[in-house]
């Protein structure tokens, strides 16, 4: 197939998705992520495109900065970010270890 990636492309792939999962999640971080769209709903995004077990290398990073905007939901948080980071924690324990996660993060 022409259009199947090779291993350095789907290395390359990784590596850049990786970086932006870092930088969205270091974005929940920001103070003035508070007030304005945090980057959540392009985590959300990104997640949805990865199969389990890559989801699952990064979920440590992400379920943090997602906890962090839930706990500091004390008003701080703007409604939308507090809600798109609530309804991605339960996407990404479901697709990390939910049914349909198969054998995607075991070793």
């Amino acid at each position: 197939d022409a259009l199947a990636a090779s291993p350095a492309d789907s290395a390359l792939v990784d590596a850049v998705h990786a970086y932006l999962l870092r930088e969205l999640a270091h974005a929940a971080y920001d103070a003035d992520a508070h007030e304005a769209p945090c980057g959540v709903l392009e985590m959300a995004q990104l997640i949805r495109r990865r199969e389990p077990r890559w989801v699952l290398q990064h979920e440590v990073a992400v379920a943090t900065a997602l906890l962090s905007l839930c706990l500091d939901g004390s008003g701080d948080v703007h409604p939308d970010n507090l809600d798109a980071a609530r309804e991605l924690m339960l996407e990404l324990v479901r697709k990390c270890h939910g049914p349909s996660a198969g054998d995607g993060g075991g070793d």
